[in-house]
């Protein structure tokens, strides 16, 4: 199928403040694996990627522990629009 990925700016500095969230607990490896899986079902097949997030749209969020991307499908342009990430910690809270 194959899509091409469009970062917003807005996405990218999510990216790097998600990243360095990552660091500062030693979970930059786990991060960067669960973006790289990630960024390999966007471009996949974005339309089956994680869930939908409002009816009738392209919205999606896929989970990857411990990345959270938000996205946008639009299947004519083969494109997926990521619009934001964040990291969730592995480790649980007590």
């Amino acid at each position: 199928m194959n899509f091409r990925i469009v970062w917003l700016s807005a996405a990218e500095q999510a990216l790097g403040a998600a990243f360095l969230a990552a660091r500062a607990v030693g979970e930059v490896r786990a991060f960067n694996v669960a973006v790289r899986q990630a960024e390999a079902a966007l471009t996949d097949d974005p339309e089956q990627a994680g869930e939908s997030r409002t009816v009738g749209t392209g919205e999606r969020l896929l989970v990857v522990p411990p990345a959270v991307i938000e996205f946008e499908v639009f299947p004519l342009d083969r494109v997926a629009v990521v619009s934001h990430v964040r990291y969730a910690s592995l480790r649980r809270h007590t």
